[in-house]
This record gives C-alpha cells, structure tokens and sequence, in this order.
C-alpha cells in the first residue's frame, strides 16, 4: 500500500507548528500568527481577504489572528480608500522588527527538512509540491470548500 501524501504533509506541518510555537514564543507570536506576519513582510498594506485567500484560511479565523496581532501591536488595519467594505493590513514598526526573526525561524526549520536531500532532489522535492498545490488550485475542489 502506498503511503498517504496527505498524511506525511500533515505530519510536517503539525511539526512545523511545535517548532515555530517554541521559537517564536519570546516575540509573542504563534505558530498561526506567523504566516499573516509573514505575507505582510512582503505586501505590506495587502486587503484581508487576499491574505486569507493566499494562505488558504477562512476569512472568519482570518479576522481573529489579524486581531489578536492588532491587540499586541504588531499590525494595524485601515478601511480601504476606494472600497470602505475592505480592511487593507499594515505591520506596525514592531511588525516590521520582527521580519529577521521570522525568517531565521523558518529558514531554520527548512534548512533542517531538506539538510538530508541533495540539492537536485530539493529542488524537485519543491517543483513536486507547487504542482501538487497547483493542481488543487485547477480543480474545483476550492468551490467545493466554500
């Protein structure tokens, strides 16, 4: 019987949560804050529902991480000019400090996932995943979920 993809990707997630909670408990950030503060590193100012919609969270559990980074200072949400129904999401210059941490605690992580593959079996490890997320993506099975 062939292992379960679905299994193992759960397992190294599950993993990956223990790993970032342990880390980034000092900064005040969980292992489910640290996506949002992630993605705002990148696009600062994003609207929420983009946020939730790249990293695949409902927009209900959306709302209640970008409040609890609010209530500790890390980011800070405006009305959109153009679009007053839309709440568009700023790091704070706490935030912002943050970005180093974050990414060490993730490179490490990484680092350690992929620290036993040679570099050519990393790289496919990597283009095998993004078609697997790609083909989710295709499907329809993201109408289905909403």
């Amino acid at each position: 019987m062939k292992e379960s993809v679905g299994r193992l990707v759960a397992i190294l997630h599950r993993q990956a949560q223990i790993y970032m909670n342990h880390t980034l408990q000092p900064h005040d950030i969980t292992a489910s804050e640290y996506p949002f503060l992630m993605y705002l590193c990148r696009h600062d100012g994003a609207i929420q529902e983009e946020i939730s919609g790249y990293l695949y969270i409902d927009k209900a559990a959306t709302t209640r991480c970008i409040r609890s980074l609010e209530k500790k200072g890390f980011l800070i949400r405006h009305k959109d000019s153009g679009d007053r129904r839309c709440n568009r999401v700023f790091l704070t210059p706490s935030g912002r400090e943050l970005e180093p941490v974050l990414r060490q605690a993730a490179g490490r992580f990484n680092d350690f996932l992929l620290e036993s593959l040679p570099g050519e079996d990393q790289d496919r490890l990597i283009t095998y995943l993004k078609d697997m997320v790609d083909r989710v993506d295709r499907s329809r099975l993201k109408e289905v979920l909403k």
